[in-house]
């Protein structure tokens, strides 16, 4: 990263590391700070949410006693499977965009061409 202040130092893939390390720590840090400033949503609203979404029971239970109508539906194994998997696949896509986004360009690796248009070198 040429011309830019860095409070890391190592090659670029140390760099890296470090900046991915120091972004998730900070963020997690602001993420659990405003979930525990944040005010609790009422029994009412997470009641009707239950009962339309009909979410897994697991962390639901206190609010699944409160609507017996809906059965206690723990999520087979399968479903599961397939629903981890969505975002597992989401978090790689992020990570890659954020890699691509963060990641310093060397020099001539996007450049116009001719016709106007982009293209990546190669090399």
């Amino acid at each position: 990263m040429v011309g830019r202040p860095t409070i890391f130092t190592g090659s670029d893939t140390v760099l890296f590391a470090k900046m991915f390390l120091a972004t998730t720590l900070l963020t997690t840090i602001v993420w659990v700070v405003v979930t525990m400033l944040t005010k609790r949503e009422p029994d009412s609203i997470l009641l009707s949410f239950y009962r339309r979404v009909r979410p897994d029971v697991t962390g639901w239970k206190a609010i699944a006693t409160l609507a017996p109508e809906n059965p206690e539906n723990a999520r087979h194994w399968a479903e599961s499977l397939v629903l981890d998997s969505g975002l597992c696949d989401g978090l790689q896509r992020l990570f890659g965009v954020g890699k691509f986004a963060a990641a310093p360009l060397a020099a001539g690796d996007i450049s116009a061409s001719d016709r106007g248009g982009m293209r990546l070198a190669h090399g």
